[in-house]
């Protein structure tokens, strides 16, 4: 019984309420610290495409051609790119052709496949896709006939992936790798649209 007692006047006792409140005030701190140390930094918080301006200029992207054999390669570089164009923040993404200030369009090259290293152990063949897009962009509204077209360079990524004797493995390699390669290019093409419409 007397251990009961003890037990009980020991979960109330004052030390674990000063415990409690300095574990909170050292949180506190350190969140405030964090906080500033982020600003400090140079990092901000990603604009969410939200708090766009209104006047902030306005693009359709078109889902572009396949001139490659992988079938719905178009679609996946397609959303790449509106992908990158949201995570950005700097251009409106419409659907609407007759309210878009920019079009930006274009075509999916063939896909160029190089083996590299040819393995008789695990019977695995490690290969070097290539894709590459021809882009341009142009004016929607305001009488400009020229369009820009980007730069071929800054348009074509390699990516290295494993071909499998089990093709269903093979064809997931290769797709996650055309995945990756998608995401590069549309990085890069955001790049190229903002130095060719830089004022």
């Amino acid at each position: 019984m007397r251990r009961v007692r003890a037990a009980r006047r020991n979960a109330f006792h004052p030390s674990w309420s000063f415990a409690r409140a300095a574990t909170r005030s050292l949180s506190t701190a350190f969140c405030l610290a964090l906080t500033l140390a982020t600003v400090a930094c140079g990092y901000r918080v990603a604009r969410h495409p939200g708090t766009l301006a209104e006047d902030a200029p306005r693009m359709l992207i078109r889902t572009l051609d396949n001139d490659s054999s992988e079938p719905g390669l178009e679609r996946v570089v397609s959303e790449a790119l509106r992908r990158e164009w949201l995570r950005r923040g700097r251009y409106r993404l419409v659907s609407d052709p007759a309210r878009a200030d920019w079009v930006l369009e274009g075509r999916v090259l063939p896909v160029q496949v190089r083996t590299e290293t040819l393995s008789s152990v695990v019977l695995a063949v490690e290969q070097t896709l290539t894709l590459g897009v021809e882009l341009r962009v142009e004016r929607a509204r305001g009488g400009e006939a020229t369009p820009h077209a980007l730069p071929a360079a800054s348009l074509r990524e390699s990516e290295i992936y494993f071909a499998s004797p089990d093709l269903e493995v093979g064809r997931k390699n290769r797709d996650e790798a055309l995945r990756r390669v998608a995401l590069l290019i549309a990085e890069r093409a955001h790049d190229a649209v903002d130095q060719e419409l830089a004022p």
